[in-house]
Formats: structure tokens, C-alpha cells, sequence
């Protein structure tokens, strides 16, 4: 039969090789982090991260408060950024719900001391798109969304330099016209350059996923 010195010596024996497996464990975990954090940002997001982020245009559009509105306006945040317009049937009301829910869902992933969020809708109608009507739309899916636009000619020189695509096409209807354009949703840093572009089907879980593994990696110019 053992002895109570004997028990207590197993005992220990059995704590010790419970702490080296948890120590081995441990270790392990944070190697596989380490190792995580060392596979670049472009591989581990479905998101198109850009490896060098990209100046954008430096003309200067109006808010819907018929505020002016510059590239400076999106420094020290993370803006969501959509091509679009309020006459849209379809692409752009579907998008501002998905960003309504985005912004829900970043909201619980808020760091304390981290640049805030935004969306914001750049229309390529300005005929038909003034303050006011971009204000009520916008709004109406999201109070904290923002609206823009401009001339032809600066909203061209933002399109050029973001690489978004758009183009009038007459129709027959009483509209006249209707606008073409690029589906995605472009992420602007809080330097206030292009950094990454989220591509159809928008799901929010994801881009919310993405975007927080992109804001962990981002390096401040």
C-alpha cells in the first residue's frame, strides 16, 4: 500500500505535468497568433487591401448640409465609401440597408482610442440629387449617414482617383436617364487614403470581420 508521502509525491508529479501541458499550450496559442499576424493583411481578408494605400482626389465636393466637403473631411476616420445615387432601384437602397447593419455590428467591435466610423454616399446625379433630397435619403436608412456630391467634372476627378466606374444611359421613361456604376464599397483610412475595397455580394458579418483584422494592421502614415 502507498504511503501519504508517496501519494503526496504523485500528486505533485500529476500538478507538474498539468502545468507543463498548460504552459505547452499556452505557448502554442501564441505562437499560432504570432504566426497569424505574420501572414499578410492581403491574404487573410476576402477584401481587396491595397499594399501601398491610394492618394485620392483633392477637389472639393458639398455635403447635404450644402456644406463643402474634401478629403480632409475623411482624415482620422475609417470611411465606407459608396458610388451611387437616390434614384437608384435596386443596387443602392439594398446597399445602404447592408450599411446600416455594418455600422451596427462595428459598433460592437468599438476600441477604445480608435478612429471612428462613417458611410458616406458619393451621388453621381447632382442634377437630380440636391442637398436636400441627399439628406432625406440617406437618413432615412441611417441618421449618422452622410451624403455628398458635386460638379460632373470633381466627381469624375474622385471617380478617376478611387477607380470606381460610372455612366449616364438614357432610357425612355419619364426619369429620362438612369446611372451605371461600380458596386463596391470603398474603405478610406483616417490618413485619408484609399486602403481597401469591399466587392459584391456585400455581407456585413464579413466585411465587419475584415474590417477589423484591416484597422488591427494598419500602420498610420
Amino acid at each position: 500500500m502507498a504511503t501519504t508521502r508517496q501519494k503526496n509525491r504523485n500528486v505533485l508529479i500529476l500538478i507538474a505535468a498539468i502545468a507543463l501541458l498548460g504552459g505547452g499550450m499556452f505557448s502554442y496559442n501564441i505562437k499560432q497568433k504570432n504566426e497569424a499576424a505574420q501572414v499578410p493583411i492581403q491574404e487573410r481578408v476576402e477584401a481587396a487591401v491595397y499594399y501601398e494605400p491610394r492618394e485620392i482626389s483633392e477637389a472639393v465636393l458639398i455635403d447635404y448640409n450644402e456644406a463643402p466637403f474634401s478629403r480632409d473631411d475623411l482624415k482620422g476616420k475609417w470611411s465606407f465609401v459608396f458610388f451611387g445615387f437616390t434614384h437608384c432601384p435596386d443596387i443602392c437602397p439594398m446597399t445602404l440597408v447592408i450599411a446600416d447593419e455594418l455600422m451596427a455590428q462595428l459598433d460592437q467591435h468599438d476600441v477604445r482610442g480608435a478612429a471612428p466610423n462613417q458611410f458616406i454616399l458619393m451621388s453621381l446625379d447632382p442634377d437630380r440629387d440636391t442637398p436636400a433630397r441627399l439628406r432625406e435619403y440617406v437618413t432615412y436608412f441611417n441618421p449618422d449617414f452622410l451624403a455628398v456630391t458635386g460638379s460632373e467634372e470633381n466627381l469624375d476627378d474622385w471617380t478617376n482617383s478611387m477607380g470606381v466606374l460610372y455612366m449616364t444611359v438614357f432610357t425612355d421613361d419619364a426619369a429620362g436617364y438612369t446611372i451605371d456604376h461600380s458596386g463596391s464599397i470603398l474603405l478610406i483610412n483616417p490618413d485619408g487614403k484609399l486602403h481597401a475595397q469591399f466587392s459584391m455580394p456585400h455581407i456585413p458579418d464579413q466585411i465587419a470581420q475584415d474590417f477589423v483584422q484591416i484597422r488591427q494592421a494598419y500602420q498610420p502614415a
